[in-house]
């Protein structure tokens, strides 16, 4: 892997996905998974990868033994379920890893990890519903999982409150922490 390639995709090619995900997929292969060429790509990759917008968001029990959650995709007309279960495993991980990452480098509530802790927790609420749904999940399960999320989103809601100035993207992942920690506590009420 050569570091002009790294700079060449990351600055002149950093919404095109396909290039991003091969780059990372290149790199991982060679250097260590905290390593900051990794997290750098990481950075880019993760608000763009299986994203989906807000107003369409819905998580619900619909029955003792189902869950429901529906989101459409970025301008493609796509729903969460478009995206195959590796690529929302791979997102998660991702997340997840560079949240812990910044913990190490940098701890306490700051808005990068903030950043990644949404995107975690929005990939999670997917695939605990539709692991729940598949009978994968007991009840027991599924509600230490969202007070889990829930009291994330609340840690990283109050992180991004940190930021003077929040950018859109910021605001937004704020707005919609605050649409899931609701979502699991009238889920949680609802099973209790």
């Amino acid at each position: 892997m050569r570091t002009d390639r790294v700079i060449e995709v990351s600055s002149n090619h950093r919404y095109d996905l396909d290039a991003m995900l091969a780059l990372h997929d290149e790199a991982s292969k060679l250097v260590h998974p905290n390593h900051h060429v990794l997290c750098d790509l990481a950075k880019w990759i993760a608000p763009i990868y299986c994203r989906f917008p807000t107003p369409c968001f819905h998580f619900k029990m619909v029955t003792m033994n189902s869950l429901s959650y529906v989101c459409n995709c970025r301008g493609r007309g796509q729903t969460i379920e478009d995206f195959s279960r590796e690529d929302l495993e791979r997102k998660r991980d991702m997340c997840r890893r560079q949240a812990d990452v910044l913990q190490m480098v940098s701890p306490g509530m700051t808005t990068p990890w903030g950043k990644y802790v949404f995107e975690y927790i929005d990939i999670c609420m997917h695939l605990i519903a539709q692991d729940f749904e598949a009978g994968g999940v007991t009840v027991k399960k599924l509600a230490e999982e969202l007070a889990s999320y829930r009291a994330q989103c609340r840690e990283a809601i109050s992180a991004l409150r940190l930021e003077p100035t929040p950018t859109h993207f910021e605001k937004f992942c704020m707005a919609r922490m605050e649409i899931i920690a609701e979502q699991c506590r009238m889920t949680l009420n609802e099973i209790a």
